[in-house]
């Protein structure tokens, strides 16, 4: 079962690298249109699921679309993503297993840029994501859950083609474990 989740991730990945354009100029101040970010964060549950397992970490791939023009201050975008993570357990004599997560999200990012001269952004998101696990967690103690996320973050782009990025991501906001992650990332762009 665990193999077909990954192959369906991975699958949904290349999927997602191949429906990115790919423009054939090469103006080192055109502003990014879209991306692929290999991405590694902290996250850390609250409520019963902080209570039942530690601080974890992800690992996973993300992709983005964002027609903006040069001049524009602001652009709206797509932002596909898919993590995986590993989480200990916090009381030993509740539970001893690891916590395993499979999670896909897909959402809206209204990206700001920040200054004339450098192409740093300002993003703020919010979409649907679907987290599989492999114990039933709190609150509702099930293995798939579903449900909003909001993040906050900042790009600074390096380079011709390289962005780095920085956001923090709470979900699921409703109906589902909630937990609030740390995420860091390098994601090559294409124009």
């Amino acid at each position: 079962m665990h193999r077909r989740i990954r192959f369906v991730a991975g699958v949904v990945a290349l999927l997602m690298c191949a429906s990115l354009p790919v423009y054939a100029e090469d103006d080192d101040n055109q502003e990014p249109v879209g991306g692929i970010k290999f991405a590694a964060g902290l996250r850390q549950g609250f409520g019963e699921l902080g209570n039942a397992f530690d601080l974890g970490y992800m690992g996973g791939l993300e992709a983005n679309y964002h027609p903006t023009a040069l001049t524009s201050a602001f652009g709206l975008g797509v932002a596909w993503s898919v993590y995986f993570g590993r989480f200990g357990a916090g009381d030993r004599a509740v539970i001893d297993e690891t916590l395993k997560l499979l999670e896909m999200s897909f959402g809206l990012r209204l990206r700001r840029r920040m200054g004339d001269e450098e192409l740093r952004f300002l993003t703020f998101g919010g979409g649907l994501t679907i987290m599989r696990t492999n114990l039933p967690v709190p609150p509702n103690m099930e293995r798939l859950n579903a449900g909003p996320y909001l993040g906050l973050g900042l790009e600074g782009h390096y380079k011709a083609d390289t962005m780095f990025s920085f956001e923090v991501r709470y979900g699921l906001l409703t109906n589902g474990p909630g937990s609030l992650s740390l995420i860091l990332g390098v994601a090559f762009v294409a124009r």
